[in-house]
């Protein structure tokens, strides 16, 4: 929804590191998370082949934060909430995908923010799953 604005293949390919490092946090990688990741390159039109670095502590992921801090603020939000609503996909927000979160908004100057993106993200998921039980 937020990822039209990544331009290069260096954003895109940053944005997916930092995507592919947040979901193994909560020890699972469900079919919601695969999907999002699958409409994450649609939305990018993103279709090179692309295999994700093994990020093992959260520094590493310092790279792509910086390829992607100099956007404008709204773009690093949009970007967050893409990030956030990855994370809480599975209707879980682990401990562990929290503190990669606010590592992440720290890093971008979004601090004050996240309380709202977060809630934002919960009650946009909260209508999604309304609206496809609705039409079950």
């Amino acid at each position: 929804m937020f990822l039209k604005p990544l331009n290069t293949d260096e954003e895109k390919i940053a944005f997916l590191e930092v995507a592919h490092a947040l979901i193994p946090l909560d020890n699972q990688f469900s079919e919601f998370e695969k999907n999002l990741i699958n409409d994450f390159k649609f939305e990018m039109s993103f279709d090179k082949d692309f295999e994700p670095w093994n990020i093992k502590n959260i520094e590493d992921i310092n790279p792509f934060l910086d390829v992607l801090k100099n956007r404008e603020k709204e773009v690093l939000i949009g970007l967050l909430i893409e990030l956030v609503a990855l994370a809480k996909i599975n209707m879980e927000y682990s401990e562990k995908e929290m503190e990669f979160i606010n590592y992440i908004a720290n890093y971008w100057n979004l601090k004050e923010k996240l309380p709202y993106i977060e809630d934002w993200v919960e009650q946009y998921l909260n209508l999604i799953r309304d609206l496809n039980y609705i039409f079950s």
